[in-house]
């Protein structure tokens, strides 16, 4: 569903989501997070996650390793796939708070450019980032279908940054079915202020993992 940024546009403005190639829309962005953020078997932000979210149909979890330690997480979460495994696992996934504040700025800055191509935003117009985290998705995670209905934020803005992503090892996005490869740069974009689009990732069945940046962005000041 990658196309070019005037047809990804086009569909995000009659349906309400698009998938979308981040070096087509800001190019200093992505070689940015090229330079910085790009994720394979050796090279990535693994480190980074000790924070998990976990959610089945009777229990539900955020799980912090007091040790800040990934295999400590990971571990954990492997116990919850095992204890839970006879009732639906609605999601497990690892996030990850952008706190490096020039990392943070730079990244905000992407995600405006982002949301003013697609919305044709003023200049005057300010966004709260606030909710901006790396995610990652290891085997054996995953997030059902599910809709969200309509939200007080704009959009929801995933960035991947997986380099040759194999889609044989799951961690595939749906958006109303269609299937977005979590490739390094694709960018699947939904919004969340006036659409109710389903959307839901698939288990991960294998290989580095899934690693993206995910923002919900919401309007902040017009002045």
């Amino acid at each position: 569903m990658n196309t070019s940024p005037e047809t990804a546009k086009q569909h995000f403005i009659e349906y309400g989501y698009c998938n979308a190639s981040l070096k087509d829309i800001d190019l200093d962005f992505y070689n940015y997070l090229e330079s910085n953020f790009l994720c394979d078997e050796e090279n990535n932000i693994q480190n980074k996650f000790f924070r998990f979210r976990f959610d089945s149909t009777n229990f539900e979890t955020v799980y912090r390793s007091t040790t800040e330690s990934y295999e400590d997480a990971r571990i954990k979460k492997e116990e919850f796939l095992s204890l839970y495994n006879n009732h639906d696992i609605t999601q497990c996934w690892f996030g990850s708070y952008v706190s490096n504040n020039e990392q943070r700025k730079i990244i905000e800055n992407g995600i405006y450019n982002i949301c003013k191509y697609f919305y044709n935003l003023e200049n005057s117009v300010s966004l709260d980032t606030s909710e901006l985290e790396f995610t990652y998705y290891d085997k054996g995670c995953r997030f059902s279908v599910h809709h969200d209905a309509i939200t007080t934020n704009l959009c929801s803005i995933i960035i991947y940054l997986n380099k040759n992503y194999n889609k044989e090892n799951g961690g595939l996005l749906y958006l109303n079915g269609e299937e977005i490869i979590p490739e390094f740069g694709n960018i699947g974009f939904m919004d969340l202020s006036k659409s109710d689009i389903s959307h839901g990732v698939s288990e991960v069945t294998g290989g580095p993992g899934r690693y993206a940046i995910l923002c919900f962005p919401k309007l902040k000041t017009i002045i």
